[in-house]
This record gives C-alpha cells, sequence and structure tokens, in this order.
C-alpha cells in the first residue's frame, strides 16, 4: 500500500517532522494524555502509525529542550517557541515515535481524540505498549 506523507512544524520552523503512512486519515488513532507534561501544552494531541515511519529534523540544535519526566523512558521535543512536537522513545530495538497532529502543515480531517491515562503503567509494560503502537523513526538528528 503507498504510504502519504505529512508533514509538520513547530512555529518558528526549528523542529520539523516527516510523517508517513498509509493509513486514511478518519483511522488515525488520535489521542490526548492527561499527564502533568503534556497538559502543560493546549496543544497535544497525537498519533502514530507502528506500520509507517517518520523523519525528525532540527535546523538549530540549541533551540531543541529535551525533557523527561516519570518514568524516563522517552524524549519530550520542544523548541524554544514553546512548541511540543512529539516523543521520541530510544531502544535497542530502534526509535519509536508519536507526533503532535497540531503542527501538521496539510488540512487533515482526524476523529475526536480519545483520552489517555498512563500514571499506574509500569516501565516494562509502556515500552512493550509503544513497540506496537508508536511509529518506527528512520531519520533523527540527535
Amino acid at each position: 500500500m503507498k504510504l502519504e506523507k505529512y508533514h509538520g512544524a513547530c512555529y518558528c520552523e526549528n523542529i520539523s517532522y516527516s510523517f508517513y503512512t498509509s493509513l486514511l486519515e478518519n483511522n488515525w488513532r488520535v489521542r490526548k494524555c492527561g499527564c502533568s507534561f503534556c497538559t502543560q501544552y493546549k496543544k497535544h494531541v497525537y498519533c502514530s502509525d507502528p506500520s509507517g515511519y517518520v523523519n525528525f529534523y532540527v535546523k538549530n540544535i540549541k533551540l531543541l529542550n529535551i525533557h523527561n519526566h516519570g518514568t524516563n523512558t522517552a524524549d519530550f521535543l520542544v523548541c524554544n517557541c514553546g512548541s511540543y512536537m512529539g516523543a521520541v522513545m530510544k531502544t535497542e530495538r530502534g526509535i519509536y515515535s508519536v507526533i503532535n497532529l497540531e503542527y501538521m502543515k496539510e488540512n487533515i480531517n482526524i476523529s475526536d481524540p480519545y483520552n489517555l491515562k498512563w500514571q499506574n503503567e509500569l516501565s516494562e509494560g509502556r515500552i512493550d505498549r509503544r513497540y506496537k503502537t508508536w511509529t518506527p523513526v528512520k531519520d533523527y538528528f540527535i
């Protein structure tokens, strides 16, 4: 099946991503996270496709802020302009990500997000779930 390409970029265009998926927009698993980090950002609607892939790019690494919290199993990518672009999990098996759809450049029609609450999930279970549900990353700037 053909992969469609979607683009996202922060307000200042320092951090960007290209998301490749064969899923139709209305079939994307769109979600919001209720953790203390994500709820700090008004714009946070996530998506991933384990059968697709994503590439991340950065123009100036000095403008990138990487946050870790909770279980420290993912890097949360925030630009100095205040844009939270998504989360990345780096493991021996590869790099996986969820992207923040709020910064996608294309005008997309997505389903209503469902709310996530993972505070009681153990680290091992969290990593296993992400292997199954997050998008593989091909190009990563760090």
